[in-house]
């Protein structure tokens, strides 16, 4: 009788230690693809084009929308794996391409701005004969650019006409930020200018430091990073710096805002989230 009450709790053990272990080669094994990473990566298409594609992507739907450095506007089919239209201009360091709201905006080597539908029709066109020496921001209602390093243009987004010009004292390397209700950008002598959405100078904040190209505008604060490895929070409405925080390193491109968090990525491979 007791062998076989022995015999019973050594298979119950057994059971139970077997069970213990499959479920903690379960839990401990790895999700695969595409419930989890899996690694190496393998390349599935490539696509052939003239030239390095610029540094942002735009997407809506199953389109990918991108420029290129040779002048090319490309608009690439997600499902039929294809570029089903392309636009050709002159070309620009300067030529990001931009969505918003179901059109594409960008400017070009000869200082003309383009809007363009999805379908690849042109909106309008408008032509500053000037050159253009900063990426396009544009907001609901506004489109603003730098042309020749120190003169900042606002457009009308929905027509393309010239509203107003903002002759800068300093020359213009960081920005333009478009908000709701404010402009932002950065002079070379290390100073932070705030326009009103009519290009009128509401306010002006010397920091003693050059700030790098990239400037976020989130609801009323604004968000920016300077040569001395520092990134700041500005409040718009009360004109003064929230925060600051040395991350060691210089900002390699604009923030991004990703559920009430800042991603930052640094120029040494280093990626902060605040």
């Amino acid at each position: 009788m007791k062998r076989h009450v022995l015999r019973i709790s050594t298979v119950l053990f057994l059971l139970i230690f077997i069970s213990a272990g499959a479920a903690c080669f379960l839990k401990k094994k790895p999700l695969i693809y595409p419930r989890g990473p899996f690694f190496p990566l393998q390349i599935k298409i490539k696509l052939n084009f003239s030239g390095s594609p610029l540094k942002y992507l735009a997407q809506a739907g199953n389109h990918l929308f991108w420029t290129t450095s040779e002048g090319e506007l490309l608009a690439y089919n997600t499902i039929t794996r294809k570029i089903i239209w392309r636009f050709s201009f002159p070309p620009s360091t300067f030529s990001l391409v931009r969505l918003f709201e179901n059109y594409l905006y960008w400017g070009d080597g000869e200082g003309q701005i383009r809007c363009f539908t999805l379908a690849g029709n042109q909106v309008w066109q408008t032509g500053l004969r000037k050159k253009l020496t900063s990426p396009l921001a544009v907001s609901k209602k506004l489109i603003c650019v730098v042309v020749e390093d120190n003169k900042l243009f606002g457009f009308d987004r929905e027509k393309g006409q010239i509203l107003w010009k903002y002759d800068s004292p300093e020359k213009i390397i960081a920005g333009p930020a478009l908000g709701q209700n404010w402009i932002v950008f950065g002079g070379e002598k290390g100073t932070l200018f705030k326009l009103d959405l009519s290009g009128r100078l509401r306010f002006y904040l010397p920091l003693g430091e050059r700030l790098t190209s990239a400037v976020l505008i989130e609801q009323e604060r604004c968000y920016f990073s300077t040569r001395s490895n520092n990134f700041y929070a500005f409040d718009l409405r009360k004109n003064k710096i929230i925060w600051q925080i040395n991350l060691g390193g210089e900002s390699l491109t604009s923030p991004l805002s990703w559920e009430n968090k800042l991603v930052v990525p640094l120029w040494s491979g280093v990626l902060f989230c605040l």
